[in-house]
């Protein structure tokens, strides 16, 4: 399968020839998680073709921006090379941006507990994080993970919590963008916060925005 050119020298024009096909920037993030075997990839790629998912890994690992190893039973896996990691700057803010469209996201859609740790990150600030005393345990759409702050940033753990915050998708897109208050959502009932109101007060204050 040939790749489509822009034919433009223009850096956006570069970079869309590279990303801008479909499923790739998503095989990113899944990347973005630890690496992955092929048959990972397209259990969490519903929707993706087995020849589109082998061409976009084979055509990514041809650029330089996937690394493939052999994993435990000598099947492959993938992961982000150096020059890949570098995407992380560009998807958490199209993380932030896709939140300013809250309303475009559907019960029947496809949702992975593992996706939330992602925008969680591309709202952390990680000085503030540092003043935290313990792990959270946070549930979007009755999906959860337990969180906590550690040298590398922020990481998912098995910590037992020291508070927990619950809430929908749709709410948390609307909380991270701004367009509702967490005041105004605790009110209405959308977020349940359950812990010490200080712990409390210190998970939000981590979410103002990345350093």
């Amino acid at each position: 399968m040939s790749a489509r050119s822009y034919g433009q020298n223009c850096s956006l024009a570069v970079a869309m020839d590279l990303i801008g096909e479909r499923w790739t920037l998503l095989i990113v993030r899944e990347l973005m998680l630890g690496p992955r075997r092929f048959t990972q990839l397209q259990e969490n790629l519903p929707g993706i073709g087995t020849n589109l998912l082998s061409d976009r890994l084979a055509r990514l690992t041809r650029l330089g921006i996937l690394d493939r190893q052999r994993a435990d039973g000598g099947h492959p896996s993938y992961s982000l090379s150096q020059i890949g990691k570098e995407l992380e700057a560009v998807v958490y803010p199209l993380i932030r941006w896709g939140n300013l469209f809250p309303d475009r996201r559907r019960d029947s859609r496809h949702s992975r507990p593992e996706w939330n740790i992602l925008p969680l990150r591309a709202y952390y600030s990680p000085r503030a994080g540092q003043r935290w005393k313990g792990a959270y345990r946070v549930e979007i759409d009755g999906q959860a993970l337990t969180v906590a702050a550690r040298e590398t940033g922020l990481e998912t753990v098995d910590d037992d919590p020291v508070a927990t915050i619950t809430m929908d998708s749709v709410t948390a897109a609307k909380v991270a963008s701004g367009s509702v208050s967490l005041e105004r959502a605790v009110q209405a009932g959308q977020i349940s916060l359950a812990g010490s109101p200080a712990d409390i007060e210190l998970f939000f204050d981590a979410f103002s925005g990345p350093d």
